[in-house]
């Protein structure tokens, strides 16, 4: 093999009586008669002697670093295979996150508003399309519309994504009931499950965020017509959720005109710290939320996370 380099005599030196030394230890002796002078002298023809032929040892090195078999010098595979690289940096090959958002600002009963939507909205489009984030945004969705599009959500292939953000904007009733155009609809039966049906997003983060307020508030003329007991099979168990709330339960949220103080402390710290793990973010913002509505507001988290997500990795 190229580079091993080994001061021996080969078998065929050693045995070849013309190229060994013609000095010997008398110096007066220093002119070795050829075998082509005596042939010469007694008109013989010169007959050529038949090498003597040996076996070559295998050269072993005592040092593994610079010595090698014959067999791999000669080209054959060496036994010993390539040294294994290390496990592949999955998040350095995905996309940022995707974002769906279904806003809901008007509702078939004229008799609730959500106010400060569009700005809740400009604010969030802006904070996730400077993280890089795939973004859609739906308003104004039916009941109709909210399934059809959850359904779609459930087959959609995610296997590029890092990971999908759902925020819902609306009134909410309590225990996870929120208002869509013409009706209510369960978040964990609508939104939750569908999610966890999609097998491109096991082991990897749904994040919820919800802006609608928990109060005990009734939406006139709207009833539930959603069977909340019935719990579709799921791929997976219900890890790496994350589920945050603006508010607490049977808690009112503080809005106003421009906008609200769950979205607007939420994407301000997006923003700020792109590079801190999602989790460590929200219990920031509900400290923020807490500070700007002098405590009458404390946001809600709950997770079933498994590991750190942080939107800077994947911009």
């Amino acid at each position: 093999m190229a580079g091993n380099v080994s001061e021996t005599s080969t078998p065929s030196e050693l045995s070849n009586p013309t190229v060994t030394s013609s000095v010997t230890s008398n110096s007066s002796v220093c002119c070795p008669i050829q075998p082509t002078s005596i042939c010469t002298v007694l008109g013989t023809k010169p007959t050529l002697s038949t090498p003597r032929t040996t076996d070559a040892k295998l050269f072993i090195s005592l040092h593994s670093s610079i010595g090698t078999s014959p067999e791999n010098s000669m080209g054959a595979q060496s036994t010993q295979g390539p040294i294994p690289k290390g496990e592949p940096d999955i998040k350095k090959r995905l996309e940022p996150a995707e974002v769906v958002i279904f806003n809901n600002a008007l509702f078939d009963n004229n008799k609730e508003f959500q106010l400060g939507s569009n700005d809740d909205i400009g604010l969030l489009e802006s904070t996730f399309s400077a993280l890089k984030c795939k973004v859609t945004i739906f308003s104004d969705a039916t009941l109709s519309d909210i399934r059809s599009n959850m359904q779609k959500l459930e087959v959609k292939s995610f296997e590029d994504r890092s990971a999908v953000v759902l925020v819902v904007l609306s009134h909410c009733h309590q225990y996870e009931t929120i208002a869509a155009k013409d009706g209510y609809y369960n978040l964990d039966t609508e939104i939750i499950f569908p999610l966890l049906r999609n097998e491109t997003l096991i082991n990897k983060p749904k994040m919820l965020f919800v802006q609608a307020g928990r109060g005990s508030r009734e939406l006139l003329r709207y009833r539930t017509d959603t069977n909340s007991n019935k719990c579709p099979q799921l791929y997976a168990a219900p890890s790496d959720i994350l589920k945050c709330y603006c508010t607490y339960e049977d808690s009112k949220s503080c809005q106003n005109t421009s906008g609200t103080s769950f979205i607007r402390e939420l994407c301000n710290t997006l923003s700020s710290r792109p590079n801190v793990d999602i989790e460590s973010n929200v219990k920031s913002v509900s400290k923020c939320v807490m500070a700007s509505t002098r405590k009458s507001q404390v946001p809600l988290m709950t997770s079933t996370m498994t590991r750190k997500y942080t939107f800077g990795d994947y911009i």
